[in-house]
């Protein structure tokens, strides 16, 4: 009889065990569903975030490019003048790459379908820019000398050139170099050998 009851208690307390076992096992899942609940919110937040991100990022380099007016020449019935022709060009923080794309742009000449003229001989090259204390220092290679023209055209071209980098933030003039050292003109009537700035238009 004592044996029986023994088994008995032994049965229920077993049973109690597992009961409590089972019991914590169900609460153990259900924490687990939910921190897996938890962490896919949490995924789709992140998913968001990175689409967001993206979408950021792309209106932030199309922040990093401004349209910039380069000049170049056009002829009229009393000599000829500058005309600008707007250009896409990447920012920075500093005024040198800027000058430097401005005048590549100037190299490459204007639009295919545009009446305006190149300011530049043939092969003319950029070989630096620099600014100091408000100077840009912008150095062509030689071919630029590379031109018979008269004074009209020679002053339309400096104008062009200095009205194109002096447009550029932290500039006040603009010192034309011809590898490297200063030059009395480009064709012999505009003197260059000194910083050049000029009014606004």
């Amino acid at each position: 009889m004592v044996r029986r009851i023994l088994a008995v208690v032994l049965i229920l307390s077993v049973a109690g065990v597992f009961v409590g076992l089972v019991m914590r096992i169900r609460a153990l899942q259900d924490e687990l569903d939910e921190t897996w609940d938890i962490v896919r919110r949490r995924e789709g937040e992140i998913e968001a975030l990175e689409i967001e991100n993206g979408h950021l990022k792309t209106q932030i380099a199309g922040l990093s490019y401004i349209h910039v007016p380069v000049y170049f020449l056009a002829e009229t019935k009393d000599g000829y003048t500058v005309v600008p022709e707007l250009r896409q060009v990447k920012t920075d923080s500093d005024s040198a790459p800027v000058i430097s794309a401005l005048i590549s742009e100037m190299i490459e000449g204007p639009s295919p379908r545009s009446l305006l003229q190149k300011v530049f001989p043939d092969r003319t090259r950029l070989l630096g820019v620099e600014v100091i204390d408000g100077v840009a220092y912008v150095d062509f290679s030689g071919e630029i000398l590379d031109q018979s023209v008269g004074s009209p055209v020679e002053s339309a071209m400096v104008e062009a050139i200095v009205r194109t980098v002096i447009q550029v933030g932290g500039v006040s003039s603009v010192q034309i170099l011809v590898s490297g050292e200063t030059v009395p003109s480009l064709a012999g009537h505009v003197d260059v050998s000194q910083p050049i700035t000029l009014a606004p238009i």
